[in-house]
């Protein structure tokens, strides 16, 4: 053969097919500059010496291998689809002479070329755009924005290596797809699937059952905990079901609505509901990937906004001062007078005023609740009833609050933000009784972010030496210690408060040291404005992220809908002209074949807003690991972001259906 005849072939196959290759292209240096601006940002080194640019890079570093994972997955799908419109044609070359290895090195060329073009695109792309996406971190993060741009040449490689790949595998796909294939299954590969499908009650009950099984895990989970172990298996659950109700289960309502014959005899839903009998076996998995991918662009796009927006608030929560330390290890009074003194003292000779003060020693331990009863260490057998006791003086309760309560030996103060508190309850041999509720600010963070339940209990001073000594008892080397904070408001700017926080702290340590006869005490220091600065990197690289994964996942939803109402549109051209055949007028055949399309279309947005509704109970349990206790700002977030996506899909529809119609007429 001529010289170079492969490569034109190849280069003229993909002209040929631009209708196809173009979007997948398109999606390709997509993918590639996206892969490469996070492999950028993570390699960055400006961020890597940032305080805190661990957590942010560690962030960045899980959503480059999110990316790399899902574009192996979704190219190879779309490339699936590829083949499977042009296997007609390979038929047609099989046919006219070429052997195999003729078309095997068509497709190698094929194959080469699109990934030349795609990495260097996309790279270029991804250089263009990877100061912008810089810019747009250290908004979001609040970082400084000196960073000098630079090419990331570590980037550069790992993404040619990573998606060279990719294609390699692609390729051998391909290749695989050929050489298992004879040529009159390439020139009918297209039209598989043309029979009526059969009804797999099987495949359906076991759609419904994992779906609700999965629905009924989100809807169970009463801790944090709990829903960190069992989310990703709902998760799982819930994609298999998803993907059998599509495959099997559409089917099956669909034939059960045919054999109720007054409902199918008729004009209006004949046409239709045979036409989405055939629509839904050849386009299932496409409708399940899209819903899929829609649950996952509203999930994290409403989840990381509703992190950030409440960011302010769960700050405020978690240093609720400007100066907070914490003394570990049963300090003694006069140890906790004499740091208390220093403190601010120490705070003073640094220029700074002490507006405001607050103090409290609190004793925390695990116990397991049952019925009325808590039992600590040995007696303890199960993990459902786990929960966390929080013991506070009624002298420091009196002293937060402003209150003048009294309590008796066998009486408490209590509340829990994730449970309820019996009127009376056993701890350690002792009845107590509930004298009143709590006020809620003891959950507001000054305790620390708990992922079990949570009690609250306000006891006078005997009481909270017996439940020390009972723990004790209990769990002897693994027993709590007492703990004593210390908040301080000084007056001063915020690089005068972040300034000093090591200073005061220093002097803090010193100081009890000098009591520390037995190496027990401990001692943390920390500062709202460093708490601030390491929160907007934690909470404004997750929304970085989703606003990342959001783009790359909605994407791959564009391209699924295309490539959907692509083939669509070459399979109902036949039916159309048949439809004409038999005496539909023009505008019936439009109106019933519009009306499958918007049927089917909008069928995944539906059940992704089914899915999210199930999964909000367990993602609320799992922000409150964030210590974001706003659900209605999250229910807010979920709605606004449900409501965006819906105009988006809209339009999606809107802009593919030109598409359609025009292959159709």
């Amino acid at each position: 053969m001529r010289k170079f005849f492969y490569s034109r072939l190849a280069l003229r196959n993909i002209q040929k097919n631009g209708k196809f290759y173009f979007p997948y292209l398109l999606t390709c240096i997509g993918t590639i500059a996206l892969f490469y601006i996070m492999g950028f940002l993570t390699y960055h080194p400006g961020i890597f010496d940032l305080r805190g640019g661990d957590i942010l890079l560690t962030i960045l570093g899980l959503g480059m291998i999110v990316v790399g994972i899902f574009a192996a997955i979704f190219l190879y799908y779309t490339n699936s689809f590829l083949m499977k419109r042009r296997q007609k044609e390979f038929g047609l070359f099989h046919i006219l002479g070429m052997e195999k290895r003729h078309l095997a090195r068509v497709m190698l060329y094929e194959t080469i070329m699109i990934a030349i073009g795609a990495l260097t695109l996309g790279i270029i792309t991804g250089l263009a755009f990877s100061k912008l996406m810089l810019l747009l971190l250290c908004k979001i993060t609040g970082i400084a924005t000196s960073f000098v741009f630079y090419v990331s040449k570590h980037s550069i490689s790992v993404t040619a290596i990573c998606f060279g790949c990719i294609f390699s595998l692609i390729l051998v796909s391909n290749l695989l797809r050929i050489l298992r294939s004879k040529p009159i299954e390439l020139l009918h590969g297209s039209n598989v699937g043309e029979k009526e499908p059969k009804t797999k009650w099987v495949l359906a009950v076991l759609g419904v059952l994992l779906t609700g099984s999965g629905y009924f895990i989100a809807q169970e989970v009463t801790s944090p905990v709990d829903a960190l172990a069992l989310f990703f298996v709902a998760v799982l659950l819930v994609v298999g079901g998803t993907f059998c109700l599509f495959t099997a289960g559409s089917i099956a309502v669909l034939k059960l609505l045919r054999k109720k014959k007054s409902y199918y005899y008729s004009p209006k839903h004949f046409i239709s509901i045979s036409g989405m009998i055939y629509r839904m076996k050849q386009n299932a998995a496409g409708l399940a990937n899209i819903c899929i991918l829609s649950t996952m662009v509203l999930v994290i796009i409403s989840t990381t906004v509703c992190l950030y927006i409440g960011m302010e608030n769960r700050i405020q929560n978690i240093y609720p001062a400007d100066y907070s330390i914490n003394l570990g290890g049963n300090a003694s009074q006069a140890c906790i007078a004499a740091v208390r003194e220093d403190a601010i003292e120490a705070v003073e000779q640094q220029g700074l005023t002490v507006t405001s003060q607050a103090e409290y020693e609190y004793l925390e331990f695990a116990v397991e609740r049952k019925g009325e009863q808590y039992v600590a260490g040995e007696e303890m057998t199960s993990a459902s009833g786990l929960a966390e006791l929080v013991c506070i003086p009624v002298e420091n309760y009196n002293a937060l609050t402003g209150k003048n309560i009294t309590l008796g030996d066998n009486q408490v103060v209590a509340y829990s933000p994730t449970g309820t508190v019996d009127p009376q309850f056993t701890l350690f041999g002792q009845t107590y009784t509930v004298k009143e509720e709590g006020e809620a600010f003891l959950a507001e963070g000054k305790f620390g972010t708990y992922i079990r339940n949570v009690f609250f209990l306000v006891v006078n001073r005997a009481t909270f030496q017996r439940m020390y000594e009972g723990q004790l008892e209990a769990y002897q080397e693994y027993a709590s210690n007492k703990q004593y904070v210390l908040y301080l408001n000084v007056d001063g700017t915020n690089t005068e408060k972040e300034a000093y926080i090591n200073i005061v702290g220093q002097k803090v340590a010193q100081t009890a040291e000098s009591y520390n006869e037995d190496g027990s005490l401990s001692v943390r220091w920390e500062d709202r404005v460093t708490g601030e600065k390491e929160g907007r990197l934690l909470y404004g690289g997750f929304l970085f992220l989703g606003i990342f994964l959001g783009s790359l996942f909605l994407m791959a939803t564009v391209l699924i809908i295309y490539y959907k109402q692509m083939s669509e549109g070459y399979d109902d051209r036949a039916r159309f002209e048949i439809l004409k055949q038999v005496g539909m007028s023009r505008d019936e055949i439009w109106k019933t074949i519009r009306s499958q399309i918007i049927s089917v279309f909008f069928l995944p947005l539906v059940m992704a807003a089914v899915h999210v509704a199930f999964a909000f109970k367990m993602i609320t349990k799992l922000l409150s690991l964030f210590s974001l206790q706003n659900i209605q700002l999250f229910f807010y977030c979920t709605i606004g972001t449900f409501l965006a996506f819906a105009v988006i899909y809209s339009f999606v529809y809107r802009m593919t259906a030109k598409t359609y119609y025009r292959i159709v007429s």
